[in-house]
């Protein structure tokens, strides 16, 4: 024991909390803070975290709550891990550190890590619009123009961190290997260019994602090259050829991107971002002149946050930028080199002429989360109905998986709402799931048409007969008939029972994670009162055939996690234990919100656990980096010890994209 003392912690020096993060009393708060951190780094985790602690605030409220809690001036105060973040902050961003302490973080930094938030639509901004506001003389230089002082608007914007929004981030490359399967690898680069940025103009996109396949071809070329050497061939020569060669391929690469992106926008996994003060519009309908709202996060010298001090700034003032139609007035854009880069004329031309004209040029994008939890949900109940119905019914998870990418089309494709998403007409579920017979023909898989059309009486016919054998089963209800054929059976319409089918799943997954954390007994105790509404323990033990002993230790193991209710009947006046009738209940409503945070404290343990062992294998990874120019991978021990580290980071992987995908199922579907 002695000696297990005295041995250094490999641990300490992890830190995944920020100085603000709250007690990991909720599951989903701990799981954002910490894909915040992961993704962007721990300052941006701090202002997350600080919106999450103080709710719903605006800028200098903000910077004044993380100065506040954040302020180091009595060390014993505070631990050792606060104060290495809170140097380590301030060494990072030293030009615009306040002068009386170099501790606190600066409002600069709390603002360019708001943007981060913002450009990446984990924020979500509500404007409040004060009118008559009566001011003193401007403290700025820039002079209001056909403006007086007595009628002047002030517009102050509220920032609300979006948790939900945050818990998506690890599903970023289950949505890339989705489109990759599905719309190739061009499209691929491009979802990840926009998940990389948050937002993008349509040129910026389409260069990123030229110069991503630019450089992914070119490395390819290089290694066959290495590998085929023709000594023969002149270097002049070689040079043209590679010259007129690369012209033609960034040729075919640029048309093939532009067809990803119209395939993209067309099927509606991309959409267009609105302005941003169309976002923020506060509830007045008059509000239409530009030059009355203030700039959003412009700090001024002499705007006061705190109370008996000003905020001040060494670095040179940010400029503010003219509005346009289409730009979001998110941030303030620097044109340097960005816009040199970005801007290719052969783009612009090609979207300005031929069949992508509909591609705005100048407008913001962003990826349709929604759109791939439908899909995700399509291809998961197709597979449900498949295990349960697959062998009775021909093709009935294809069916299912086809009909549901109907319906989401429907939803978020552009052609339902036209170019602003805000202005499509919410129609009601049952018209939205309505699917006729002749369309769902048409958008199933080509195999699936081919042995349709060699059944006897044709395609249609056949799967007429197929959708009337799903609509007649009720374990779980799949489809429901809506309207009759009047002349031809492929006028038919029938609507799939998504809440029928989510409802049966989730309670699958219930089923299994109480048999797996407990026993298959408590699962069948669970099942019993799930189908009953109240019943006393002899009953309970009855229907699972189990002793009454063994059933009230089942009963209150399960009460104790929140999995059951109790409900207690007083037979008397008086409150007397023993006379009292207890009845147990299993409450629908209850129990999949109790699993999901039990799920999400599992993911967000593994998560950390993942994150230990990177941090301990850091030396591992560095050598296998290094294994090439080294002589140093050639030990056998060290062989041995990587794979081993490799296993257990692959078994850790597998094990979050299973959590995910249980949480996905259980909060998104």
């Amino acid at each position: 024991m002695t000696g297990s003392r005295n041995k250094p912690n490999q641990f300490a020096k992890f830190v995944s909390t920020s100085p603000l993060s709250t007690t990991p009393h909720d599951p989903f708060l701990s799981l954002a803070s910490n894909c915040v951190r992961d993704y962007f780094g721990p300052i941006v985790q701090l202002v997350a975290d600080g919106l999450m602690a103080r709710g719903e605030s605006t800028l200098p409220q903000l910077v004044l709550y993380i100065q506040d809690q954040c302020h180091i001036k009595s060390p014993q105060r505070t631990s050792k891990e606060r104060q290495e973040i809170m140097i380590q902050m301030a060494s990072i961003h030293n030009t615009a550190l306040k002068h009386d302490d170099s501790s606190c973080p600066s409002p600069l930094l709390i603002r360019a890590s708001l943007l981060v938030l913002l450009q990446h639509f984990l924020v979500q901004t509500r404007r409040v619009i004060l009118h008559n506001t009566t001011t003193t003389a401007p403290t700025s230089n820039k002079k209001r123009k056909h403006q007086s002082s007595s009628n002047r608007k002030k517009v102050i914007v509220h920032y609300t961190f979006d948790m939900d929004r945050a818990r998506l981030l690890v599903r970023y490359p289950r949505y890339v290997e989705y489109i990759k399967k599905t719309f190739g690898a061009a499209a691929g680069v491009l979802l990840e260019e926009l998940l990389v940025h948050g937002r993008l103009q349509s040129v910026q996109a389409i260069v990123k994602t030229v110069l991503h396949l630019e450089r992914e071809q070119k490395r390819q070329q290089e290694e066959d090259d290495e590998e085929n050497d023709d000594d023969d061939v002149d270097d002049d020569e070689k040079k043209k050829n590679a010259s007129s060669a690369n012209l033609s391929k960034k040729q075919a690469i640029r048309k093939q991107v532009l067809e990803s992106f119209w395939n993209l926008y067309q099927n509606g996994y991309i959409q267009r971002v609105p302005l941003f003060h169309k976002q923020t519009r506060g509830d007045d309908p008059d509000d239409n002149d530009d030059d009355d709202d203030e700039r959003e996060f412009e700090l001024e010298q002499n705007s006061n946050i705190h109370k008996d001090e000003e905020i001040k700034s060494e670095g040179p003032a940010v400029k503010k930028q003219k509005r346009s139609g289409t730009d979001t007035d998110v941030e303030p854009h620097d044109e340097t080199e960005e816009s040199v880069e970005d801007e290719d004329p052969a783009v612009v031309a090609l979207l300005q002429s031929g069949p992508f004209q509909a591609i705005d040029a100048k407008a913001l994008w962003r990826v349709n989360v929604h759109m791939f939890h439908d899909q995700l949900r399509a291809l998961r109940l197709g597979w449900l109905v498949y295990e349960r119905y697959g062998s009775r019914i021909d093709k009935a998870g294809s069916i299912v998986t086809a009909g549901l990418k109907i319906v989401a089309n429907r939803i978020h494709a552009p052609k339902s709402y036209g170019d602003d998403p805000r202005s499509m007409d919410v129609m009601a579920m049952d018209t939205r799931s309505k699917i006729s017979v002749r369309e769902l023909l048409r958008s199933l898989p080509r195999p699936v048409q081919q042995l349709f059309e060699q059944k006897p009486g044709g395609a249609i016919n056949h799967l007429y007969k197929t959708l009337t054998e799903l609509s007649q089963v009720n374990s779980p209800k799949v489809l429901m008939e809506w309207e009759m054929a009047n002349e031809h059976v492929a006028d038919a319409q029938f609507q799939i029972r998504i809440p029928s089918l989510v409802t049966y799943l989730k309670d699958r997954i219930i089923h299994q994670i109480i048999s797996d954390r407990y026993d298959d007994v408590s699962a069948r105790v669970c099942s019993i009162l799930a189908d009953s509404e109240y019943m006393e323990a002899e009953m309970i033990a009855d229907a699972a055939m189990l002793p009454a002993k063994d059933t009230r230790e089942k009963l209150h193991c399960l009460y104790r996690d929140n999995y059951i209710e109790l409900f207690n009947v007083n037979i008397g006046k008086q409150h007397n234990p023993a006379s009292m009738i207890y009845l147990w209940g299993f409450n629908r409503s209850k129990v999949p919100v109790v699993v999901s945070e039990n799920v999400c404290t599992a993911l967000c343990n593994m998560r950390l656990r993942r994150q230990h062992e990177e941090e301990v294998g850091r030396d591992f990874i560095e050598r296998a980096k290094d294994a090439g120019a080294t002589d140093e991978n050639e030990n056998q021990a060290d062989k041995k010890e990587y794979e081993n580290f490799c296993k257990g980071l692959e078994r850790l992987d597998n094990a979050i994209l299973q959590l995910d995908e249980t949480l996905m199922v259980l909060k998104d579907f």
